[in-house]
C-alpha cells in the first residue's frame, strides 16, 4: 500500500455520525477514526479493519456525544482548547512542509507588525514631554531657485523679534543657533580656574519658557538673561 495515497474508509458510518452527532465534536472524532483506521489496514488487513471502523461509529451514537433536540450547549472550553491542539499538531504532522511555512509566515508578519508599530510610536512620542508641545512650531525657510523650492531649517537672526511684533497671536519667539552651518558646536566653558571642553548651543532668552527642560542648577527665568 502506497502511504502517501492512503484507503479511504467506508463513507456510509461518517455521513451517518455527521447527521447525528454535536458538530463541536465531530471533527476531533472523524481524525481520530480515520488514524486508526489506517492502523488497523496494516495490522489486520482492510476487511477486519472495515468492520471495526463501522463499529466504532455505532460506539459513538452515545448520548453525551449526539446532537440535543433544544436548548443550548454548554461548551467545555478545556475540551476546545485539546481540540485545537490535536487539530494543530495532526496537521503539523501531516503537512510538515507547509505548516512550518505558515508558521514562518505569520511569525514573521507579526514581528512586522510590531516593530512597525513601535517605531511609529517612537517616532510621535519625540519631545512629547514638553508642557506646551501643542502650541509648538518651527518655522521654516523656503528658498526659491531654479530647480523649485529649497526648504531650508535656518531663518534670518531678527525673524524672531520680528515675529514678536508683528503676530500678537505669538507668545513666545526663540531664536537657536547650533554653529552647525558655520563651524564646530565645541568650545571651552571656563569657570573660576576650571576649563570644560564642551558642545554647546547659543539660545536666546526665553528658551526655557518654550521647552519643558529641567535644569541642574540655576534660575530658568534667569539663566539666559543676557
Amino acid at each position: 500500500m502506497n502511504s502517501s495515497n492512503p484507503i479511504a474508509p467506508p463513507r456510509w458510518p461518517l455521513r451517518l455520525l455527521r447527521r447525528v452527532l454535536n458538530p463541536n465534536y465531530l471533527e476531533e472524532l472523524e481524525g481520530d477514526m480515520a488514524e486508526q483506521f489506517q492502523d488497523n489496514v496494516k495490522k489486520h488487513g482492510l476487511l477486519r479493519a472495515r468492520r471495526r471502523y463501522i463499529w466504532g461509529a455505532v460506539l459513538l451514537l452515545r448520548p453525551a456525544l449526539v446532537k440535543k433536540l433544544s436548548g443550548h450547549v454548554r461548551l467545555n472550553q478545556y475540551g476546545m482548547l485539546k481540540h485545537n491542539f490535536v487539530m494543530t499538531m495532526r496537521g503539523f504532522q501531516r503537512y510538515k512542509t507547509s505548516f512550518l511555512i505558515n508558521i514562518v509566515g505569520l511569525s514573521t508578519g507579526l514581528a512586522s507588525v510590531i516593530m512597525i508599530y513601535l517605531w511609529v510610536s517612537d517616532e510621535l512620542g519625540v519631545d512629547r514631554f514638553h508642557e506646551k508641545d501643542s502650541q509648538l512650531y518651527q518655522v521654516l525657510l523656503n528658498v526659491k531657485t531654479t530647480q523649485g523650492i529649497l526648504t531650508e531649517s535656518f531663518t534670518p537672526a531678527p525673524l524672531a523679534s520680528a515675529l514678536l511684533e508683528g503676530m500678537p497671536e505669538v507668545e513666545y519667539a526663540v531664536s537657536v543657533n547650533d554653529f552647525f552651518t558655520w563651524r564646530s558646536r565645541e568650545g571651552v566653558f571656563s569657570y573660576g580656574e576650571q576649563q570644560i571642553a564642551a558642545k554647546g548651543w547659543h539660545a536666546s532668552k526665553d528658551f526655557f519658557q518654550v521647552f519643558s527642560y529641567e535644569l541642574v542648577q540655576g534660575d530658568k527665568n534667569e539663566v539666559l538673561g543676557d
